[in-house]
């Protein structure tokens, strides 16, 4: 038995030429969007670090505030304390020579 071979069937090269100039401009594309995925993911990180950077002094600013306050409020309950301290002898001295 002999094979015979398959007669090409018209329009297939043409087919063939077609599909692929399809799939290599999909590769480009392809390419294409694959650069800008790596483009955007490099925007992100250093956005993200533009962040953390503003967080950072925004704490440091923030502790800063806090230190004063704190300091401030001390001062305060200390006045406070003096001024009721000033007003319970003053009453005693009253009493004593009224």
């Amino acid at each position: 038995m002999t094979t015979q071979a398959a007669a090409p069937l018209p329009g297939v090269e043409q087919r063939l030429a077609g599909i692929e100039s399809r799939l290599a401009a999909l590769e480009a594309t392809m390419a294409l969007f694959i650069e800008e995925q790596r483009q955007y993911r490099e925007e992100q990180r250093h956005y993200r670090e533009e962040q953390r950077a503003e967080q950072r002094e925004f704490r440091q600013e923030n502790n800063a505030r806090l230190g004063r306050v704190e300091a401030n409020l001390t001062r305060i309950y200390l006045t406070i304390i003096g001024l009721m301290g000033t007003i319970i002898v003053g009453g005693i001295i009253l009493r004593v020579l009224g």
